[in-house]
């Protein structure tokens, strides 16, 4: 919830200036009163860089005020949404159960879910964090059933790191992304190899090489550091060149 209609011109034209120069796959996800903005600016400039919402109500339609629908979105170019962010579970109580409803209307309607899933500080210090993903996993991906591994894309957000300065242990970060990969082979089989696991735990230029160093890691979703283009791009220039080694 940052910016207005001319931070985020700004903001996505110094994105759009730079991004095709890098080689890695760029997502922009303003804020819904943002969209429309955005995607003039992407569509005015032919960018490659794709558009994403920041959340979508599981229903089509209806009287459910200040919501927005997954149509809405489609007719402003939106490919990918973010559902279950961590900050929608805490602040409007969100279950897996409802982000699997998400999830499946944003597949049946060819746009991308890209679902949010993680723990919180007492989870993690009491050493429940494998639990608590396989918890969220059962639920939020409960009746999907993606025909490839571009369809779905999963992101990791420990929420005890988010803005607290605090990473994880390289042996978490591991063990985290092992599971997951072992997770999706066994629900998906052969789709699950490929299906793109993203960091999002306050993710900088600074301990990018980190995270990156964990080959199940293909990229970032984007906090604090998005609100930047400099660093943004940074961190795009940081995937290219892992995925190019």
């Amino acid at each position: 919830m940052n910016g207005t209609l001319k931070e985020w011109r700004f903001l996505i034209k110094s994105i759009i200036n730079e991004a095709d120069k890098i080689d890695a796959n760029f997502i922009v996800c303003p804020p819904s009163a943002g969209l429309n903005i955005v995607y003039d600016e992407i569509k005015n400039y032919a960018s490659p860089v794709k558009l994403g919402a920041q959340d979508v109500y599981f229903k089509e339609s209806g009287a459910y005020t200040g919501d927005i629908s997954i149509a809405m979105l489609k007719s402003l170019g939106v490919q990918y949404i973010i559902v279950g962010h961590s900050e929608r579970r805490e602040y409007h109580h969100e279950k897996s159960i409802d982000i699997s409803l998400k999830a499946k209307q944003c597949m049946k309607n060819n746009i991308v879910p890209i679902i949010c899933i993680g723990e919180n500080l007492v989870d993690y210090e009491k050493g429940n964090t494998i639990a608590m993903l396989d918890i969220q996993l059962e639920e939020s991906l409960h009746d999907l059933n993606p025909e490839n591994a571009q369809e779905i894309i999963i992101a990791y957000e420990p929420i005890w790191a988010i803005g607290s300065g605090k990473t994880p242990s390289i042996k978490s970060i591991e063990e985290v992304y092992r599971f997951l990969r072992s997770y999706l082979v066994d629900k998906y089989k052969d789709i699950g190899y490929d299906i793109p696991l993203l960091y999002g735990g306050s993710a900088t230029p600074d301990n990018a090489e980190k995270y990156l160093a964990e080959k199940n890691i293909a990229g970032f979703l984007v906090g604090g550091a998005s609100l930047k283009a400099e660093m943004f791009l940074e961190l795009g220039k940081k995937v290219a060149n892992v995925t190019n080694i």
